[in-house]
């Protein structure tokens, strides 16, 4: 019931005591992380000795309930600070829903007529959008035009493969002549920014 309400509401951040009467904090982490949820957690305890024991949950923080009114406000500015280093958001509309996907996850982008499908870690989405509607949103410099049917995200390719690019979940996008010299630039800048 918790991993559902956490799915449906899209929870960005979440506030878990260890040390909960019913369920705890560390097996609704554990439901998080199964479930793959972009959730970020930030354990709140009394209890020192058990913060070793939640490091397999990845927690973005810890706030001692003793010390809480003085680190909740360090701890949500961080939050804040990580969220705008990812870069940014696409926000796109779904039927009367608007959805935000975090830029740092899509792997590419395919136009389908008045429809995109956005690729993901676990599978496409399609919305009824267009590449160039996505092309003029801020979602950072990792997105780029690489064909006219395709826009992939940089940072989620792998090899390129001749006039082909292999995104990081195995599938091969396109690269347009009008857009090769442009994206072998990025690509080529890209790598020495990680070497």
């Amino acid at each position: 019931m918790i991993a559902d309400i956490l799915r449906s509401t899209k929870t960005d951040a979440v506030f878990l005591d260890i040390d909960m009467p019913h369920i705890s904090g560390m097996e609704i982490a554990r439901m998080i992380k199964n479930e793959k949820l972009n959730t970020t957690i930030i354990f709140v305890t009394c209890h020192d000795m058990l913060v070793y024991d939640t490091f397999q949950y990845s927690p973005f923080a810890f706030i001692r309930k003793s010390h809480f009114d003085i680190e909740i406000s360090g701890v949500i500015d961080r939050i804040i600070e990580n969220w705008e280093s990812e870069k940014s958001y696409l926000i796109i509309k779904k039927g009367q829903q608007v959805v935000r996907i975090k830029t740092s996850e899509v792997i590419y982008i395919e136009s389908e007529g008045n429809y995109v499908n956005i690729c993901l870690p676990d599978g496409c989405e399609k919305y009824r959008d267009t590449l160039s509607s996505i092309e003029n949103q801020d979602g950072g410099i990792s997105l780029i035009r690489v064909h006219k049917g395709f826009i992939v995200n940089i940072n989620q390719i792998e090899r390129t493969a001749g006039d082909c690019l292999i995104m990081s979940n195995g599938h091969t996008v396109p690269v347009g002549r009008n857009y090769e010299k442009a994206v072998r630039a990025k690509i080529l800048e890209m790598f020495r920014k990680q070497v």
